[in-house]
């Protein structure tokens, strides 16, 4: 069966390149649209569930979904984003002015990194695996839409295709709305 992973739609923090991590912001209108406009094109009507996260902007991505797939939705706190702690809300600039050590190891080693809040990246990986562990029985017998964040769907990716967290930024860029299709045998 086939596993669709798909970044939630644009918000405002988006636009202003702020960093969300667990931050709770809804959609704004130019993701709402952006998301009706994606999936009309995709063929996402062979899913019988969407699994999501329980933020804001990742619910109402599935709701958009589910409006063109009426599919069963799931809500898994371990979809959730990676908790960036100090980080939230500021862009990426400002993140290099006031903490541009702990930014450039958390570039050069994503394996040793560990937020503000004590969370590290190799723990939420464990999080992300224990999860796709725990449903990999139903992926393997129905084909699901699973609606998280950028960071969550590449820990995600770094599983299924079985690539170490060392080299996490060899994965491309998820931008808000993609959506990536694995198959599960």
């Amino acid at each position: 069966m086939s596993i669709y992973l798909i970044r939630h739609g644009l918000t405002q923090y988006n636009l202003e390149h702020r960093t969300m991590g667990k931050t709770d912001i809804p959609l704004c209108k130019k993701g709402i649209n952006e998301i009706k406009n994606s999936i009309q094109y995709k063929d996402l009507n062979v899913a019988e569930v969407i699994i999501t996260s329980p933020l804001k902007r990742a619910l109402e991505t599935s709701e958009l979904i589910n409006k063109k797939i009426h599919a069963k939705i799931i809500v898994d706190e371990r979809l959730t984003e990676f908790d960036y702690g100090d980080w939230e809300g500021l862009t990426t600039d400002e993140i290099k002015g006031k903490y541009r050590d702990k930014f450039d190891f958390y570039m050069a080693h994503p394996e040793k990194y560990i937020s503000s809040n004590g969370k590290s990246l190799k723990d939420k990986r464990e999080e992300v695996g224990f999860f796709f562990n725990e449903r990999e029985e139903l992926f393997r017998n129905k084909s699901c839409v699973i609606v998280s964040h950028a960071m969550t769907l590449k820990l995600l990716l770094s599983l299924t295709d079985k690539i170490e967290l060392c080299n996490i930024w060899k994965i491309r860029t998820i931008k808000n709305g993609d959506i990536i299709k694995r198959d599960i045998s």
